[in-house]
């Protein structure tokens, strides 16, 4: 069986229409990715979550630390209902952009 760009699928252990493609989610053409620095759109794609929910997550995070509500990672998760592991790594965005310290 062949894929679209003419690989052989019958040699592969990946089901048919999973590979690669899925490990890779481009989020340029969502609204709000325009707002977004490369590092930041990689990050979405990578834990999967839309520039929109991103942007949120970042905003809610910024006003939790600059209050004092949020000292540490595990201050987060309750305030989002994601992944704690997706609001660990936006807060190392957050980290990285020098709004707070690990």
């Amino acid at each position: 069986m062949l894929d679209s760009c003419c690989k052989d699928l019958s040699t592969t252990t990946e089901p048919h229409g999973v590979g690669s493609a899925l490990d890779i989610w481009d989020v340029s053409g969502f609204l709000g990715a325009e707002l977004l620095s490369e590092a930041e759109k990689q990050l979405c794609g990578e834990i999967r979550i839309l520039p929109t929910h991103y942007l949120n997550m970042l905003q809610t995070m910024s006003m939790g630390i600059l209050s004092g509500n949020i000292t540490k990672k595990s201050d987060a998760h309750g305030l989002f209902n994601v992944d704690p592991n997706k609001v660990d790594r936006v807060y190392e965005m957050l980290v990285k952009k020098g709004l707070t310290q690990a």
